[in-house]
C-alpha cells in the first residue's frame, strides 16, 4: 500500500524535473541571441538554472556542495573538452586526437570524480568505463569529423 501511494506522488510531482531542463533551453538561447558565445552560454545557462534545482524534489543523496561540483564539473569540463581544448589542440596534433582526446580524458576524470558518491557507479568496473569513455570520444571524433566538418 505504502509503495503505491510513494509512485502515485511521485508520478504527480515527476512533471517537476523537466522545468529545469526546460529553463536551460530557453536561458541559453536567449544568451546566444544576446551575443554570447555558445559554449559560455551553455555554462552560464547551465549554472544558473541547474544548481538551484538541487531543490527540486526528490533531491540527490549528497551534498549541496558535492552536487554544485560535479554540476560546474560537467559543464565547465565538457565545454572544454568539446570546444575549447581542441581548439588548441588542432594545430599540433592530428584533429581526430585533438577532438577525441579531451572527451576521453573528461569521461576517465568523470568517474573518478562520481565514484564516491554515486550508489550505481560503484558497481560499474573500471575496465568497463573505459570502454564506454573511449566509445564515447570515438562516437565525438565521428561527429566533429563528417558532420560538424567546416570545411
Amino acid at each position: 500500500m505504502q509503495q503505491e501511494e510513494v509512485k502515485q506522488k511521485e508520478g504527480k510531482d515527476s512533471w517537476w524535473r523537466f522545468v529545469p531542463l526546460i529553463l536551460y533551453s530557453v536561458g541559453q538561447v536567449a544568451l546566444r541571441e544576446s551575443g554570447v558565445p555558445p559554449p559560455l552560454a551553455i555554462i552560464l545557462a547551465g549554472s544558473i538554472v541547474f544548481i538551484p534545482s538541487y531543490w527540486i524534489p526528490p533531491r540527490v543523496k549528497y551534498g549541496f556542495w558535492k552536487y554544485v561540483l560535479d554540476t560546474e564539473y560537467i559543464l565547465i569540463g565538457g565545454m572544454a573538452a568539446i570546444y575549447y581544448i581542441p581548439a588548441i589542440l588542432i594545430h599540433r596534433i592530428p584533429s581526430w586526437a585533438a577532438y577525441g582526446l579531451p572527451v576521453f580524458v573528461f569521461a576517465i576524470l568523470f568517474y573518478f570524480l562520481m565514484k564516491p558518491s554515486r550508489g550505481k557507479l560503484r558497481t560499474i568496473s573500471f575496465t568497463k568505463w573505459l570502454l564506454v569513455s573511449l566509445s564515447i570520444a570515438v562516437f565525438v571524433v565521428l561527429l566533429r569529423t563528417f558532420l560538424f566538418s567546416t570545411r
